[in-house]
């Protein structure tokens, strides 16, 4: 999760790039969307292993596609939001980063509650 999590957050600068040729910026959304799908597949393996008993993990798999949806629901018009709010798309790479970091962040924390385990 982290490393996707940092691929994505720094791949966000090269596609807002606008002096990079347009074929290396294409390639980073295409990384992008491949990298992206592995952060909800391991969030699915693991959550079994944080349920408290195995009646649990149903519950669990429907917290991980509640908070999906709402990221995948709020996430765009919160991007488009700012982007008009700044005039331009330059402010697209920190609302990246700064949601890149935030999974860089719960990444570590999951990982010290999987250590305590």
């Amino acid at each position: 999760i982290a490393l996707a999590a940092l691929a994505m957050g720094i791949s966000a600068w090269g596609i807002f790039a606008a002096d990079l040729p347009l074929f290396v910026r294409y390639g980073l959304c295409l990384s992008v969307s491949a990298i992206g799908g592995v952060i909800p597949a391991v969030i699915f393996i693991t959550a079994p292993s944080f349920a408290p008993t195995p009646a649990h993990v149903g519950t669990i798999g429907g917290m991980i596609v509640q908070g999906l949806s709402i990221g995948q629901l709020a996430g765009p018009p919160t991007l488009a939001f700012l982007v008009h709010q700044a005039g331009s798309w330059a402010i697209a790479p920190y609302f990246i980063s700064a949601l890149a970091a935030i999974c860089l962040g719960l990444a570590f924390a999951l990982k010290t509650q999987e250590r305590l385990r």
